[in-house]
């Protein structure tokens, strides 16, 4: 997909759309919320979790600046959210409503290919990322995790995800203890450091060279 479908759908919601600063922690939506508002993320993080039924939300992706998120259900005319999303820190955020929405589209129709190569993407990442849970291992798995947040500043990649290392092993099919291992090894190995939440990775190829412990999944 091409920078400029996103760029159009961005104008679009920039031009038209409303600005909000959320805290922290507050819902943008929730479950069974009416669906009648696309958004795009300024700044900051937020997350898309999805009710496990024993009151867990189980995190199924995560967006950072740039991203937009909240168009599923109103494209398939879905009344309500089927997920949360909720801000991992203080955000700025641009919501258009899908009234105006559908009115542009009708205006200009070029415009759902844009919303459709959106979509598409998000889709793309989906079942790559499914692929990922089914073939490759663990370590593999939270190295590409890292690799997709990070930024190169002085040929090293630097992370800061705002999320836990069990929200962490939600994302990537493993358990808390196995992300908190393979990063304590890694930083002895001196492939990494981290303190927190912020990871500076040293050497990004030999993260992917790492074999799964049979015991820890």
């Amino acid at each position: 997909m091409e920078k400029a479908d996103y760029n159009e759908l961005k104008a679009v919601i920039k031009h038209y759309g409303v600005i909000k600063q959320y805290k922290k922690n507050e819902y943008i939506f929730q479950i069974n919320d009416p669906a009648n508002h696309i958004y795009l993320l300024e700044n900051g993080w937020v997350k898309i979790a999805q009710d496990c039924g024993d009151g867990n939300g189980v995190t199924l992706s995560l967006h950072q600046a740039g991203n937009m998120f909240g168009l599923a259900e109103p494209m398939v005319q879905m009344a309500q959210r089927t997920k949360d999303a909720r801000c991992l820190t203080d955000c700025h955020i641009i919501s258009l409503d899908t009234t105006t929405l559908y009115s542009l589209i009708k205006q200009h129709p070029e415009l759902s290919l844009s919303i459709t190569a959106v979509l598409s993407h998000n889709i793309l990442h989906t079942q790559n990322l499914v692929g990922s849970l089914i073939n490759k291992p663990v370590p593999t798995r939270l190295a590409s995790l890292l690799m997709q947040f990070s930024e190169e500043v002085n040929d090293k990649r630097y992370v800061e995800l705002p999320i836990t290392h069990e929200e962490i092993s939600f994302l990537i099919g493993c358990s808390r203890q196995s992300v908190t291992e393979i990063l304590n090894k890694w930083r002895t190995q001196q492939y990494i450091d981290y303190d927190r939440r912020k990871v500076v990775i040293h050497d990004c190829d030999a993260l992917f060279q790492q074999k799964s412990d049979p015991f820890h999944i």
